[in-house]
């Protein structure tokens, strides 16, 4: 059991929230990137795939602050 344990960690997790925090800033990218479809589908009328984007965009900020936050 103590192997298995040893085989399946593969980084301390202090290096693993640091990675983390490092790359938090591509949740935002992708928040930006469905908050411009959003403004897009609604510039065509296209009111329930501009709901879909939104909420998937508060998916996204969510997920950055989230992770963002990690501690060191």
């Amino acid at each position: 059991m103590r192997y298995l344990q040893c085989k399946t960690s593969l980084a301390p997790p202090s290096v693993y929230h640091r990675t983390m925090r490092k790359t938090a800033w591509i949740w935002f990218v992708g928040c930006a990137a469905w908050i411009m479809d959003g403004v897009v589908q609604l510039r065509v009328h296209a009111i329930l795939h501009a709901k879909l984007a939104f909420t998937v965009a508060l998916l996204f900020l969510a997920a950055g602050l989230f992770y963002r936050q990690q501690k060191q």
